[in-house]
């Protein structure tokens, strides 16, 4: 590996970052929101919509506690967020301070360039540009050569999945970059820095606390005596003040000893950029160099607490957002291994582009397989009657703005736990309307109410219709079909 002075190093990353800053903005507000990047916006809109300030009803310890134990679902000391109905122009009922670090930044976005697909995708795509000076500072700062960190953080930029995560309206690209930041040992030579990136990491998601649960593993293997009985002393105040003020510091309902290990979150992690037990095969080969590494074991020993809480104890479904963190270790671990092997690290950078050329048109023309719901939806907004009602499964009321702000609009009940009679009932509130749904949706409704909707109201949109992988059904006021 050659030898770069500073100018060619940063010239090289500055490049670098904005190659990753390209491939991240283009095209990116093609797509229309999709699953939970809705809530995003609903909250991040409340933050931008002028309305009528609403009282906090809880007490200063209650909204402390919200603060310290991130508690999305009640006001803390920082904040309130509630879900904003976009067709009745005023907040929801439904409180929403999920990730509220990133509900501000996108707020601000909106200031300047309104609420749209590509405004609320910004703060992601910065933060994953940003992954790249923040993973060549990683490398660096672990004692890794210019040369080889740079090979990195071009990897980093042509990555698929940090590129995808970039693109998506959630706090998982801040997280992200936050989490990195966060286990950078020269981050934590200026404490203020470190304990910042942890605490904003945190604000962001619990999984942060995987990272002081590191810490501890590490001064228990590495039998750093003052360090552990620091870190042991403190889990017994913490405990005894759960106790004494009946709150969940620990987070119980996070977390459950599983029966049938989840070994899916191992494979996903390691699936990148070639199958999985390939790079299992190269980190395996290396793991004892790693893992006897001064700098390197710091983040061996992250990883493996990170997988194994997820693997046996998280109560999360398996998903790629959890590992998504740990994937820049990852090529960090696996960019080292094939440090003394050019051709090999050759072939890797040609694997990660060959990946990001597979997924340009997923990322760039529209996420294959995608519900087209604005086109869906358009139906309904064509079709609406003054009096009528919807009804459907996480309805994006984004795409529904022109509806008159009195129309009511109801999100049923998911994971199959409405009964037929509660849907008539709310069926029946209301004289006529539409029942729309995604056609992956469908799981959350029982057979007899989907047998029940498909049997009586017409088929307006749908797979067997117009293949746009929305279903819309329709009752008329007067009648049944």
């Amino acid at each position: 590996l050659m030898k770069l002075n500073k100018k060619t190093t940063i010239l090289i990353l500055g490049c670098l970052t904005i190659i990753a800053l390209g491939l991240r903005i283009y095209n990116l507000g093609r797509s229309n929101f999709i699953e939970d990047e809705n809530l995003m916006v609903k909250a991040a809109a409340y933050l931008y919509f002028p309305h009528e300030k609403i009282a906090p009803v809880r007490s200063f310890s209650s909204r402390l506690w919200a603060l310290l134990l991130d508690n999305e679902t009640v006001p803390n000391l920082f904040t309130q967020v509630y879900q904003w109905d976009f067709v009745k122009e005023a907040p929801s009922q439904i409180h929403h301070s999920r990730a509220w670090p990133q509900l501000y930044l996108m707020s601000l976005t909106y200031r300047i360039f309104g609420i749209n697909e590509w405004s609320s995708r910004l703060i992601s795509v910065i933060a994953g540009s940003l992954l790249i000076p923040a993973g060549y500072y990683l490398a660096r700062s672990l004692k890794r050569p210019k040369t080889l960190s740079l090979v990195y953080a071009a990897g980093l930029a042509l990555a698929f999945p940090l590129i995808d995560f970039s693109r998506n309206a959630r706090m998982y690209s801040l997280f992200g970059l936050l989490f990195l930041l966060a286990i950078n040992p020269r981050i934590w030579k200026k404490p203020v820095l470190g304990l910042l990136s942890l605490i904003l990491a945190y604000w962001l998601h619990l999984l942060t606390l995987l990272i002081p649960t590191a810490v501890a593993v590490e001064a228990l293997i590495k039998k750093r005596s003052k360090r552990l009985v620091w870190l042991i002393s403190g889990l017994i105040l913490l405990f005894a003040i759960s106790r004494l003020e009946r709150v969940d510091i620990f987070h119980h309902y996070f977390w459950q000893l599983k029966i049938k290990p989840d070994w899916q979150y191992f494979m996903m992690l390691l699936a990148f950029p070639w199958p999985w037990w390939l790079n299992a095969a190269i980190i395996i080969s290396r793991f004892r160099s790693i893992f006897t590494d001064r700098n390197l074991s710091w983040l061996m020993i992250l990883v493996l607490t990170y997988l194994v809480f997820l693997i046996f104890l998280g109560k999360m479904p398996a998903g790629g957002a959890y590992v998504y963190p740990l994937v820049p270790i990852i090529l960090l671990f696996v960019v080292d291994c094939l440090k003394n092997q050019r051709w090999l690290l050759i072939i890797l950078m040609i694997a990660i582009f060959a990946r990001f050329l597979l997924g340009f048109n997923y990322l760039y023309q529209g996420r294959n397989g995608q519900a087209k719901i604005p086109q869906a939806y358009q139906i309904i907004i064509n079709q609406f009657k003054p009096g009528e009602q919807v009804l459907g499964i996480q309805i994006r009321d984004y795409y529904l703005q022109d509806l008159a702000p009195e129309t009511p609009i109801t999100n049923l009940p998911e994971k199959q736990s409405l009964e037929l009679t509660e849907f008539i009932k709310l069926k029946n509130q209301v004289a006529g309307g539409f029942m729309v749904w995604e056609v992956e949706k469908i799981a959350h409704l029982k057979p007899e109410v989907v047998s029940y909707i498909k049997n009586n109201f017409k088929h307006l949109a749908g797979e067997n219709i117009d293949n746009n992988l929305v279903e819309i059904y329709y009752w008329p006021k007067r009648g049944i079909f």
